[in-house]
């Protein structure tokens, strides 16, 4: 998402962001969370108001805690807020739909 807005401001009209994720198979040996099946979305993301993304510390926005799985989801199930953690708690992210 950050790639996509950069190109907007760099003049892009619009920009194709791509996630995919497939689990670690479990023949390789390592301590790390499995998710639980292998994801994929694709969004055509352009300049707009629909959507506001702040960074706070006070948010009592429902948190997501399935990582970039859990945005795809939320974006296209069509909540209208969410929050995110950040590297530094307490912050966080707040996806909030304008519209």
């Amino acid at each position: 998402m950050l790639d996509a807005w950069l190109m907007l401001q760099d003049g892009s009209e619009r920009a194709l962001v791509l996630y995919a994720n497939d689990p670690l198979d479990a023949q390789y040996d390592v301590d790390i969370d499995r998710g639980p099946f292998a994801l994929a979305c694709a969004l055509l993301v352009h300049k707009g108001t629909d959507w506001r993304l702040c960074l706070d510390t006070n948010s009592s926005a429902p948190l997501n805690e399935d990582g970039s799985a859990g945005v795809c989801a939320r974006l296209l199930g069509g909540h209208t807020q969410w929050a995110t953690l950040t590297n530094q708690p307490p912050a966080r992210w707040t996806w909030t739909r304008q519209t």
